[in-house]
């Protein structure tokens, strides 16, 4: 029994032996490797993936949520009472109008500004939980991360993109030498194509010719518009009594866009 337990003993010391190794070379490498401006800007690259990273979480409020929000719901991040249509679990905004006793509804007059407004208006709370976390990163490192008290965002709806611009001065500074590395602006970009299917949008409610157009005759003729455009878009149109629901894609990307048309319940 005296020599199992002196085994044991060894086995255990061997075990503690081997932890403190690795728990000494993690530390050389993170804690005392030497600091240069090369290596400050490698760190630099990392923050900038983390970033990436933040805006593409899918978490509640995130920047990715609400791109993916505010393409299903029509423009719209907010759906007040009879503003919008729900269908197929999703509020749909209106961005027609009923005009009684016509064919025609009267355009909401929905803007990309609108939409880059709600965005910037409601990424904050996510982002600087998530920038909060990234500055603490540097506390078990052998530099200083430096940050400005308050970061600033601004979405930018392109045609075949989305860029979030996370205007944020970032110093890292070594903790036993005086260099640094400093950065102010980073750029998350979402291949979503929500400026170009806007566009698309507003063909189907102004008319892309003088025959069509939903505020303009209460009609589009979708198989005709997707041959125009070579099939670079897709067009699918439900009729939910009494509205419409006009879904848009984008040939080769899965983001989509959605509105409604509010019709006149003639039965009521």
């Amino acid at each position: 029994m005296g020599k199992r337990g002196q085994v044991t003993l060894f086995v255990i010391l061997g075990i503690v032996i081997v932890v403190l190794v690795a728990l000494f070379l993690i530390g050389r490498k993170t804690i005392f490797m030497p600091v240069t401006t090369e290596s400050l800007e490698g760190e630099m690259e990392s923050i900038k993936e983390a970033i990436i990273s933040c805006g593409y979480d899918n978490s509640l409020n995130s920047p990715n949520s609400l791109l993916q929000a505010i393409g299903k719901q029509g423009g719209y991040l907010e759906t007040p009472e009879g503003t919008y249509i729900l269908y197929a679990d999703n509020k749909i905004s209106y961005l027609c109008y009923n005009i009684p006793d016509k064919e025609s509804c009267s355009n909401r007059m929905l803007t990309l500004k609108n939409m880059e407004d709600q965005l910037n208006e409601n990424v904050g709370y996510f982002m600087d939980s998530c920038l909060n976390e990234i500055k603490n990163t540097g506390n078990l490192k052998s530099y200083n991360i430096i940050v400005q008290d308050k970061p600033n965002y601004q979405f930018v709806i392109r045609p075949d993109s989305v860029v979030l611009n996370v205007n944020w001065l970032v110093t890292l500074k070594g903790k036993s030498k005086d260099i640094s590395v400093s950065e102010d602006k980073f750029e998350v970009m979402f291949d979503y194509p929500l400026g170009n299917l806007y566009d698309v949008s507003q063909e189907v409610i102004n008319g892309w010719d003088v025959f069509s157009g939903e505020a303009v005759s209460g009609n589009f003729d979708t198989l005709t518009y997707m041959l125009a455009k070579k099939g670079e878009y897709k067009l699918y149109l439900k009729k939910p009594y009494p509205d419409k629901v006009y879904t848009i894609t984008k040939e080769g990307n899965e983001y989509i866009f959605q509105f409604a048309i509010q019709g006149e319940n003639r039965f009521a």
